[in-house]
């Protein structure tokens, strides 16, 4: 009789073996705590490369949207810093037009405010105060909530609103307009992050994590 997980093994052994990606970790376990783990492969297709230990730190990619941003909207709500029915135009005042003034903060969320999926604005902007009115005033891609297209430029505008939506009674006695650090999308997840996991988990790793950080 094979061990347990076994078929989920091979399956990595397998996506290993033809290229997917070079290295995995996994871990099988309930309020118990770990049933099973096992970790495959390399850091890279480099066959040089470090193998992969329970240890390695992984980028997350577009997971962050439900990881970070999407958790720390509902803490938002939760906190009544805002509402999902909220119009985004209400926070953004760049977001304007008729084609797109009901769009809610929900619509952010469920990617149905008919932005456009991905655009490279990071090109030629870098900062809030070039992306803020780039992306607000795109010409939609189809009129809102009749379709749902993941869309990277909708959740970068649902982070300046988190950004923007200080707890009731709060004062950033700092530059007019500018933003309490504290309140940065990044530090708001790194509070988060530590409320239910010990492990590294942030923005913006620090170079003292590339050693153990796969590619």
């Amino acid at each position: 009789m094979p061990p347990p997980f076994f078929d989920v093994a091979e399956l990595l052994i397998e996506a290993i073996h033809s290229r997917a990606f070079p290295g995995a970790a996994i871990e099988v376990g309930d309020q118990g705590g770990v049933i099973w783990r096992r970790t495959l492969g390399r850091l890279s297709y480099d066959e040089a490369a470090l193998p992969t230990t329970a240890d390695t730190i992984f980028d997350l990619a577009s997971l962050t949207k439900v990881i970070a941003t999407a958790s720390l909207a509902m803490r938002a709500v939760d906190d009544r810093r805002f509402s999902l029915a909220d119009r985004v135009g209400q926070w953004l005042p760049a977001w304007t037009g008729t084609d797109r003034e009901e769009v809610t903060i929900a619509d952010l969320l469920a990617h149905a405010s008919g932005l456009t999926a991905y655009l490279p604005f990071y090109v030629d902007h870098t900062r809030r105060i070039d992306f803020e009115p780039a992306i607000c005033r795109l010409a939609l891609e189809y009129p809102p909530r009749t379709q749902s297209v993941y869309s990277d430029l909708g959740f970068i505008l649902l982070g300046f609103i988190l950004e923007d939506a200080q707890p009731r009674g709060a004062a950033f006695a700092g530059t007019p307009g500018a933003v309490d650090p504290a309140r940065r999308l990044h530090a708001q997840f790194e509070r988060l992050a530590r409320s239910f996991t010990t492990e590294p988990l942030a923005f913006n790793p620090p170079r003292t994590w590339r050693v153990r950080t796969a590619d």
